[in-house]
């Protein structure tokens, strides 16, 4: 056998390497001599164009010699890489791989896409998807996403939505940003619950992830939550509505993940192991961000003063009432050019005045509100 070592023969290696496994002469001299081969081009030519061009034959032929050499784990790892980088069990190069293939499907946690429709079969593919892709999304434990979604102030979702879609992207090799999409995630929330729809479908899973309805719902009930609480800013239901409905939308989260992880072969969360350096640094950042936020609550108005704890309540029931005496205040200001404007109108008159009432109103219980605490209260 002489090949030049060099990315180019890897196919001829393959066909030759097979024809040594079928006639049963793949001792461990014509193993060794395979190894040799292949880190031969791999040590020389990884950073070559030629390497990029035949690196599919490559890894095939890499799969080909672990499974020889009895690491099977090592073997089935990067035949999964090349089935999802040809495309398919059908579409490898070796027939010998693609024979161990069809054995060895539950090993390769290969998916059943015959289970799909053909919408959903065509959806994956426009990510590039195929049922040998190998997609692991990531998930955390319920406990640790409630943790950290508490400790960031809702902002932990982020680090979900970026992950899984830098996992969608790296199986299919699809042009897609991550950081986009995570950007804009209420605009793709529906996409991501459907590619995992799809692929816990295809592994068996009997929870249906009913992919747009939820999207719909988390995205109506967190912008909508948030916009109809604003309405309420004068009362306590402000701060029931706002919570409420993030935490419906963290349930929707948290389902969507334990679909996630049906789609795994491995039916577990990520453990510690799979935290990242940048996701450690948004959580730090989040958090601090947060402990900000809940110090502007808890902390006395401008002045410095602060508040116990033990007051929280009064706390909030003072920032609503100057919330709610400032929008009083800005309502006043077109009445009272409506009077300079017209003078002598009882109406125009009658109206600043109970406007005014109102404002003053206002501002002695927000006032009260502020002895109670021993703060000094906002003045216009």
């Amino acid at each position: 056998m002489n090949f030049d070592d060099t990315p180019q023969n890897a196919r001829k290696l393959i066909r030759f390497f097979e024809k040594k496994i079928e006639a049963g002469e793949s001792d461990a001299k014509v193993i060794a001599v395979m190894r040799r081969h292949l880190d031969t081009i791999i040590d020389k030519h990884q950073s070559s164009p030629e390497y990029g061009q035949h690196y599919n034959a490559i890894l095939e032929l890499q799969a080909l010699v672990y499974l020889q050499e009895g690491n099977a784990e090592a073997g089935q790892e990067v035949l999964r890489k090349a089935m999802s980088r040809a495309g398919g069990q059908d579409k490898l190069y070796s027939d010998v791989l693609q024979e161990y293939a069809a054995k060895h499907r539950k090993q390769l946690r290969m998916m059943d896409f015959s289970k799909l429709s053909e919408q959903e079969r065509e959806y994956l593919a426009s990510y590039k998807l195929s049922e040998a892709s190998d997609i692991r999304f990531f998930t955390r434990s319920p406990a640790i996403f409630v943790l950290l979604e508490i400790l960031t102030l809702g902002t932990y979702s982020s680090v979900w939505y970026f992950r899984n879609w830098r996992v969608i992207r790296d199986a299919g090799g699809a042009s897609i940003s991550p950081f986009w999409r995570t950007f804009f995630a209420i605009f793709w929330l529906w996409p991501i619950f459907k590619v995992i729809r799809a692929y816990a479908k295809a592994n068996g899973s009997d929870k249906d992830l009913k992919a747009g309805a939820l999207a719909t719902a988390y995205i109506v009930i967190g912008l909508g939550g948030g916009a109809v609480s604003g309405f309420l800013i004068g009362s306590y239901w402000y701060w029931v509505l706002l919570i409420a409905a993030q935490l419906v939308c963290l349930g929707i989260l948290l389902y969507a993940q334990s679909v996630a992880v049906d789609s795994n072969a491995k039916r577990h969360h990520d453990g510690w192991s799979a935290w990242k350096k940048g996701e450690f640094i948004f959580i730090v950042l989040a958090v601090l961000m947060a402990v900000g936020n809940v110090a502007n609550v808890i902390v006395g108005q401008r002045d410095g003063t602060l508040v116990p704890l033990s007051k929280f309540g009064e706390q909030i029931e003072y920032q609503t009432l100057q919330a709610q005496y400032e929008v009083c205040n800005e309502a006043l200001q077109p009445l009272k050019d409506a009077v300079d404007k017209q003078q002598g109108d009882k109406a125009a008159v009658e109206a600043y005045d109970a406007k005014a009432t109102e404002c003053n109103d206002l501002a002695k219980q927000r006032d009260a509100a502020a002895d109670e605490l021993g703060i000094k209260p906002v003045r216009d």
